[in-house]
């Protein structure tokens, strides 16, 4: 018997797809390009602090519909979930397609080079409350070394608190909807003309702490 007032979480077989990436600044110069989005499930069931999903997705200004593409490029997780759990993403500046592809590459080999100190260092970072600090970052310092580039910024991330016991029937579709902010000032590239010459001018398109738009996923519990 659970001890008296203690509540008891249904263990459920949850799916999450990406379906929309809608943001309102990518940072540099406008168009079409590729970023990185990495998807974490925080404590899905106990013992299990994190899931991590990574994809590469082609935004163009910001923006791109999923809805059409094949189940198996959109799924992000098939995951037994039990009572409460977070939903963080976070999307990347843009990057060229061979280092997307470089990462996306390296970033299995990353993990597996978690040393002891670095998972102790998740730890303590899950009881300050910067959950999200460690593995995008370290993936991105690592993959970085591995393909000498410069690691990876954050340009929008955003959590969604989800529990088991949301009042959702199994298999029914129910929209989430997590809003993003910036993590750290974005600044826009354009080119203007004056006298005669081309020159580079740049903005703060957005402020740190700023919204920066939404991201759509597709839930589903089974049974």
């Amino acid at each position: 018997m659970p001890p008296k007032g203690s509540i008891r979480y249904k263990r459920r077989l949850l799916e999450l797809t990406l379906d929309e990436v809608d943001l309102s600044q990518v940072g540099g110069r406008r168009g079409v390009g590729d970023h990185l989005i990495t998807a974490r499930l925080i404590w899905p069931r106990p013992l299990i602090a994190e899931r991590i999903a990574l994809r590469t997705v082609e935004l163009s200004c910001g923006k791109a519909d999923w809805t059409s593409k094949a189940w198996c490029e959109r799924v992000l997780f098939k995951e037994t979930v039990e009572g409460r759990l977070g939903i963080e993403i976070s999307v990347s500046e843009r990057v060229s397609k061979g280092h997307a592809a470089e990462f996306m590459s390296f970033a299995g080999s990353a993990v597996n080079k978690l040393a002891a100190s670095e998972l102790i260092a998740a730890s303590d970072s899950v009881i300050a409350g910067r959950l999200w600090a460690v593995p995008f970052n370290y993936l991105a310092n690592v993959a970085g070394q591995q393909t000498k580039e410069s690691s990876l910024s954050v340009i929008a991330r955003g959590v969604f608190d989800l529990g088991t016991d949301e009042p959702t029937k199994a298999g029914e579709w129910f929209d989430i909807v997590v809003s993003m902010i910036a993590p750290s000032e974005i600044r826009d590239i354009s080119k203007v003309r004056r006298h005669g010459q081309a020159q580079i001018k740049r903005r703060t398109a957005l402020r740190k702490g700023e919204n920066n738009g939404t991201v759509r996923l597709r839930g589903w519990f089974y049974e």
